[in-house]
């Protein structure tokens, strides 16, 4: 009675069809978002804290490489490691050379992953070079009492960056 004329079915069928498909393209697209968020916040957050400490005010430094190959097996300096270890050697390696450097030496890190590597080893790759660089870092704040985030930029910064070639 509100509507004085009729509504074509057709009309209707094809209005709730694109209503359908529009959300089922919206669902795929926000599944791919999500899981794409943790490899984007990870890497935003090193370029932030490469801007933060930025590597030319350092005299000497030493430069660590890890590489995800085609199989994703990783490969940190020269040396084959399993992704479940990545964690302990990065912080092991990186620690002993600082520690030997008298703590003056700069810590820094330069990955590269393969064109094909999933975006799931790629993110457990990055959790484990962060998790390894914060774990130092609580060392240091654990033995000098000093939590300050500017000091601990100061004194261990974290230097993660992509190696893109160029």
């Amino acid at each position: 009675m509100i509507l004085k004329t009729r509504i074509n079915r057709k009309a209707c069928l094809k209005v709730l069809l694109w209503i359908g498909m529009g959300c089922g393209a919206l669902h795929a697209s926000a599944q791919n978002e999500v899981r794409d968020e943790d490899y984007s916040s990870l890497t935003s957050y090193f370029n932030l804290k490469k801007i933060e400490c930025p590597v030319q005010q350092y005299k000497a430094g030493r430069v660590m490489s890890l590489t995800i190959d085609t199989l994703s097996q990783a490969c940190f300096n020269g040396k084959i490691v399993e992704l479940e270890r990545l964690k302990s050697t990065i912080k092991k390696d990186m620690d002993a050379a600082w520690k030997k450097s008298r703590q003056k030496e700069v810590q820094a890190l330069v990955y590269c992953f393969a064109r094909n590597t999933s975006m799931d080893t790629k993110v457990t790759v990055l959790k484990a070079a962060k998790d390894a660089y914060e774990e130092i870092r609580n060392d240091i704040a654990g033995y000098t009492n000093n939590k300050d985030e500017a000091y601990l930029d100061d004194v261990f910064p974290i230097l993660i960056c992509e190696d893109t070639g160029k």
